[in-house]
C-alpha cells in the first residue's frame, strides 16, 4: 500500500521533474560553453611573459636565435630552447615552456672551473641560486646566508695585550667589519670583512681579529679580508 503511494506521488509530478532536471542540464552546458568560450579568449589576448634568471648575471642567454639578458620579456606561448653560455663557463641548454596568459619564470645557472664558489661575488647570483632546487646548490647558499649573518655581529673592538719594550703596553685591536664593492672597490666579492687600525703591530692586531671571529662561531679564513692599517 505504501508503494502505490509513492508511485502515486511520483507519477503527479513527472513532468514537472523531468522540465526542471532539463532546465538544470541546459544550465550546466551553457555554463561549461561560456567557460571554454571566455577561457579561450583570455588565453589568446592575455599577455604572455617569460621571466629569464640566471646566474652568473651577466650570461649570455639566446632564444630562438635572440639574445636576452635577466629580466621579464613579452614572448609568444610555446615550448623554447634556453641557450646559455658565458666565455670560460660550460655552456648548457635548458627546455622551457611557457603557458598561455601567464608569467613563466625561469632560473638557472652555469658554472666554470671555481664551482658555486664563482657565485661568492655576487648577491644577485645568489639570490638567483636561492630558486634552484638542488640540493648542492641549496647548501652552497645556506652556508653563504650563515656567513653573511655575521654582518648582525659586527664590528667588534677590544684590547689586545702586547708583549713590548714597554710594560703592560696595550693597543686598540682593529675594528672589524662587513664591507662589499658598493662601499670598498677593494672587495671583490658580494661581501668583505674588513679589519681596520691605527695600530703598528699588525700581527697582533690580526691575530686579535682572528680571535674575535672565532668567538662567534667562524673562522677568518672563510672570508675574503681587506687589512686596512
Amino acid at each position: 500500500m505504501f508503494g502505490d503511494r509513492v508511485l502515486s506521488f511520483i507519477d503527479g509530478r513527472e513532468n514537472r521533474i523531468i522540465k526542471i532536471a532539463g532546465i538544470l542540464s541546459i544550465a550546466c552546458v551553457v555554463a561549461i560553453v561560456l567557460m571554454l568560450i571566455f577561457g579561450n579568449i583570455n588565453a589568446s589576448t592575455g599577455k604572455t611573459f617569460l621571466s629569464i634568471n640566471v646566474a652568473p648575471n651577466d650570461a649570455k642567454i639566446v632564444i630562438d636565435g635572440n639574445e636576452y639578458t635577466n629580466g621579464v620579456y613579452e614572448i609568444p606561448a610555446g615550448e623554447y630552447d634556453v641557450e646559455i653560455s658565458k666565455e670560460n663557463f660550460d655552456s648548457k641548454t635548458e627546455h622551457v615552456k611557457v603557458g598561455y596568459g601567464t608569467t613563466t619564470v625561469f632560473y638557472s645557472y652555469i658554472t666554470n672551473y671555481e664551482g658555486l664558489d664563482y657565485f661568492r661575488r655576487s648577491a644577485v647570483d645568489i639570490n638567483i641560486l636561492s630558486h634552484i632546487d638542488e640540493q648542492e646548490v641549496k647548501d652552497f647558499v645556506e652556508h653563504y646566508r650563515w656567513l653573511m649573518a655575521i654582518d648582525s655581529k659586527l664590528p667588534v673592538k677590544k684590547l689586545v695585550n702586547m708583549n713590548s719594550d714597554k710594560k703592560n703596553a696595550r693597543i686598540n685591536s682593529a675594528e672589524v667589519a662587513v664591507s662589499n664593492g658598493t662601499n670598498d672597490s677593494r672587495c671583490k666579492m658580494a661581501f668583505c670583512i674588513t679589519i681596520r687600525s691605527n695600530g703598528d703591530n699588525k700581527t697582533a692586531i690580526i691575530n686579535a681579529a682572528k680571535k674575535m671571529i672565532e668567538e662567534l662561531g667562524y673562522k677568518l679564513e672563510q672570508f675574503e679580508v681587506i687589512y686596512d692599517f
